[in-house]
């Protein structure tokens, strides 16, 4: 009776450790499986880590470039505010040297005007010159 009894106990203890054995089986291909998915996704955290760090890279690259070309546009902006100012500037010594050239067309005007006149003058001092020295030649004649 006992060894029957120790014989069924066997029994189920070879059933059990059959149970047992096919599920450590069906555990260590789980965990296989399990180790290889955990690899996959090591390898795509990997991947998507190294694309955003590549990313963050060209996204700092444009930022510095765009700073860079904003800098540039500032430096343009002062160069054009300061070509305006030379232009007001100048615009002003045009101004003043028309109206110079304005008042020297008006003096040249009245400058010819008296040449005009001085000429007119002139004109009749040599017209009297000749007279006088006429005189003179015909009181000179005159005398002999």
């Amino acid at each position: 009776d006992r060894i029957v009894s120790r014989d069924r106990d066997i029994q189920e203890f070879l059933v059990d450790n059959q149970r047992f054995a096919a599920t450590h089986v069906a555990l260590q291909q789980q965990l296989i499986s399990a180790q290889h998915e955990l690899r996959a996704v090591s390898i795509a955290g990997t991947r998507a880590r190294m694309e955003r760090k590549a990313d963050v890279c060209n996204i700092a690259d444009q930022a510095a470039r765009i700073e860079a070309e904003a800098r540039s546009v500032a430096g343009a902006r002062v160069e054009i505010e300061q070509v305006h100012a030379d232009v007001r500037v100048l615009a002003a010594a045009r101004n003043e040297l028309m109206d110079r050239l304005k008042d020297l067309r008006e003096q040249l005007g009245c400058a010819q005007s008296n040449s005009a006149k001085s000429e007119n003058v002139r004109s009749q001092i040599e017209t009297m010159r000749r007279e006088i020295q006429k005189g003179r030649v015909c009181s000179t004649v005159q005398q002999f």
